[in-house]
């Protein structure tokens, strides 16, 4: 058993679980790879958060697949009762696992486990709900990402090899995280990157899943066929002083949480001005929360799954006439104009689309004011997703890209009613 509950001796090699009525993880091991303090602050930020906002019965485990030196955060709702401690799901129910998104955490869909946890299976009892941190994310372990050079730049991983590398990174360790909860099979919902690597695993492991949704994915299309890579572009000089800055970052492999990171004692202040912006609706202490909780997911170290953003992306140069589709440049309207854009190396939508099987049920869910999801390349969304009989495309009103806290109960409605269970 690699699991241990809560008032269970933790040792070297154990991994311990927190429940709804604990404000902790806590692991002794060394190989887990954490800084202590930091892992503990996030750890106690994260129980906050679902604490404040899960009104369900929640417990927390750090799960440590076997053989493996690494151990992945995970969230059961509507799991096991507190009398068994033999198993941390519940392998007879229906079960739905949520994955995260680039720079985030099990914590950012606070507002959806409530109801997502309400909807029920053909015989009519509550689904489970399962929520993980990809490897090298989150409160998860963080072992070194191996295609990270920061030295070389971006053009060290342009190849396929690097691509499925950065692939294999998470997806696997998805996999192992899999066997070890005994999870046979499941409905798979990941949002913008998360939504890219999930169609990943579903290309894998379709066997293993009921439904795939896309929440704003990344990489669902390909660039455009009159770009080019920005690295060696005749357009690169010619940016503008900001969007050059931007390019050396890029090519140096710095990310978000790095300068986080690298503004010191100034990174919270930072982080709270970013969650305000983008989240001016919210009340201020739920700003506080979720800046407390974007700021210490960044900070968390060894920094690792975050070098992804590098392996599996990169930024083309657009022609004068071209706007991007996949940049925050991008209003709902396109009335700004940008030269480059963020593309995946790998699209997964053609991939996805031949290679699972036909019966699969796909849905796909945009925000209609989703900077993932530009008015000038739906046309060639729709035509992939009507290509294929199982796939379905929605849209949610008042909602950007993170539609699950715009419109967490449009978003509900939308995945209750879809074929979550359908697929044998």
């Amino acid at each position: 058993m690699f699991w241990k509950t809560a008032d269970q001796k933790v040792t070297n090699s154990d991994v311990a679980v927190a429940d709804s009525d604990t404000t902790a993880l806590e692991t002794t091991s060394n190989s887990m790879r954490f800084n202590t303090s930091s892992r503990e602050k996030l750890a106690h930020v994260e129980g906050l958060l679902l604490s404040r906002h899960v009104k369900s019965h929640f417990k927390r485990h750090l799960v440590r697949p076997k053989g493996r030196d690494w151990a992945i955060n995970t969230l059961v709702i509507n799991g096991p009762t507190d009398l068994d401690t033999s198993q941390i799901i519940d392998p007879n129910r229906k079960t739905l696992v949520l994955m995260h998104g680039y720079g985030s955490g099990l914590g950012f869909f606070y507002s959806n486990y409530d109801t997502l946890s309400q909807i029920r299976d053909s015989n009519g009892e509550r689904i489970q709900i399962i929520a993980a941190d990809w490897l090298g994310c989150g409160g998860s372990s963080r072992p070194r990402f191996a295609v990270r050079n920061s030295k070389a730049g971006v053009d060290s991983v342009n190849d396929a090899t690097a691509v499925i590398a950065a692939e294999d990174y998470f997806v696997d360790a998805f996999e192992d995280w899999r066997q070890e909860i005994n999870l046979e099979k499941f409905a798979l919902v990941g949002h913008s990157l998360g939504g890219y690597l999930s169609a990943v695993y579903a290309l894998k492991h379709a066997h293993r899943l009921f439904s795939l949704t896309l929440l704003s994915p990344f990489g669902l299309l390909s660039h455009p066929p009159d770009s080019a890579p920005l690295i060696v572009s005749e357009h690169a000089n010619q940016l503008p002083f900001a969007q050059r800055l931007f390019l050396a970052a890029w090519k140096y492999n710095v990310t978000p949480q790095w300068i986080l990171r690298g503004l010191g004692p100034y990174g919270p202040k930072m982080a709270s001005r970013i969650v305000s912006r983008r989240f001016p609706t919210m009340d201020e202490s739920e700003q506080h929360l979720i800046s407390d909780y974007v700021y210490n997911l960044s900070t968390v170290r060894p920094a690792a799954g975050e070098y992804a953003l590098n392996a599996l992306m990169e930024l083309r140069a657009l022609s004068p006439a071209k706007s991007t589709t996949i940049s925050p440049e991008i209003d709902k309207g396109n009335e700004r104009r940008s030269s480059f854009g963020l593309f995946a190396r790998n699209p997964v939508g053609l991939r996805m689309f031949k290679g699972l099987p036909e019966a699969l049920p796909v849905t796909i869910i945009f925000g209609d004011n989703d900077w993932m999801f530009s008015n000038s390349r739906q046309i060639l969304a729709l035509d992939l997703i009507r290509a294929r009989k199982a796939s379905r495309l929605h849209i949610l009103d008042n909602a950007g890209h993170h539609l699950y806290l715009d419109n967490p109960q449009q978003m509900y409605r939308t995945i209750e009613k879809s074929p979550l269970f359908d697929h044998k």
